[in-house]
C-alpha cells in the first residue's frame, strides 16, 4: 500500500512531521514487517526527508503518528514520551455501555519480553448506542464510543486494557470478543479495529508553547459510529 497523497500530511514544521496512518499500515520497518511498505517509506517519499520515528499506534489502528526531522527534535520528544509528558488521545467503539471514567492500571508484556511492566490508561465515555442486532449471547448489541489516555506507551495498551475491564474494542481479533466481532461485520460490515490515534499534545522544542495536533476519524470509522447510532461531534471531542 502507498501513500501519495499529500493532504495526509496533517501538519509540518522545521522539527517534525505528523501524519495521518491508515489501517493495516505498520509505521516503520522491523522485524516483524520485513520487505513492507510501510507508512515512514510513504512519508518519506512524500516529504523527500529523513525520518525519525518517534510515535508508534498499532498496525490496525488508524490515525495520527508523529516523525521527527531531525536528531535533536527526536530525541526532545522521545524523552517527553519517555517522562509521559506528552498527551496522547485515542478514539475507540467498545463492546458494552461504559458510563462512568476508568483509571485503569494493569501490568502488561510485550511479544517481545514476558516481563509485564506497568501499565496506566484513563478511559472516558463520550457516547453510547443499543441496536435491535442479536449476537450469540445478547438479543442486542451496545456499543460505547470512548477517549482513551494512555499514560504509558506498552504493547497494545489501550486494547489489552479495554479488554481487562470486560469492554473489548470493536474489530480486535486478538484480544477482543469474537461473537461481537462477528456480529459487526456481518450486521454492520465492519472488519477493522476501532481504535484511532485521534490527538497529540506535546512540545516541539525547548521552552516552547505546547502544540496540540488532531487528525479526525477516517471515513471508516465514522461510517460505523453512524451506522452504530454512537451520535458524536468529533470537532468538539
Amino acid at each position: 500500500m502507498t501513500i501519495s497523497d499529500e493532504s495526509l500530511v496533517i501538519d509540518q514544521t522545521d522539527q517534525y512531521v505528523a501524519v495521518y496512518k491508515p489501517t493495516d499500515m505498520a509505521v516503520h520497518p522491523s522485524d516483524i514487517h520485513k520487505g513492507e511498505y510501510t507508512l515512514m517509506h510513504s512519508i518519506k517519499h512524500i516529504t523527500g526527508k529523513y525520518l525519525y520515528p518517534v510515535h508508534r499506534i498499532d498496525r490496525a489502528a488508524s490515525g495520527l503518528v508523529l516523525f521527527a526531522l531531525n536528531s535533536e527534535t527526536a530525541a526532545f520528544l522521545r524523552t517527553q514520551f519517555d517522562e509521559q509528558t506528552i498527551q496522547k488521545q485515542y478514539l475507540a467503539v467498545v463492546r458494552g455501555h461504559i458510563l462512568k471514567s476508568y483509571h485503569v492500571e494493569h501490568a502488561i508484556n510485550s511479544i517481545y519480553n514476558s516481563e509485564r511492566k506497568p501499565a496506566e490508561t484513563l478511559l472516558e465515555p463520550l457516547a453510547i448506542s443499543e441496536l435491535p442486532i442479536a449476537s450469540e449471547r445478547y438479543a442486542t448489541s451496545r456499543f460505547s464510543l470512548i477517549s482513551a489516555y494512555p499514560k504509558t506507551g506498552r504493547w497494545h495498551q489501550i486494547r489489552l486494557h479495554c479488554s481487562y475491564i470486560g469492554y473489548p474494542i470493536v474489530g480486535d481479533v486478538k484480544h477482543g470478543d469474537g461473537a461481537t466481532n462477528r456480529t459487526v461485520r456481518e450486521s454492520l460490515s465492519n472488519r477493522r479495529l476501532l481504535l484511532h490515534s485521534y490527538k497529540v499534545t506535546f512540545q516541539d522544542q525547548p521552552n516552547s508553547i505546547r502544540k496540540e495536533i488532531i487528525c479526525l476519524p477516517d471515513n471508516s470509522f465514522r461510517d460505523f459510529t453512524q451506522k452504530a447510532e454512537l451520535e458524536y461531534g468529533f470537532d468538539n471531542t
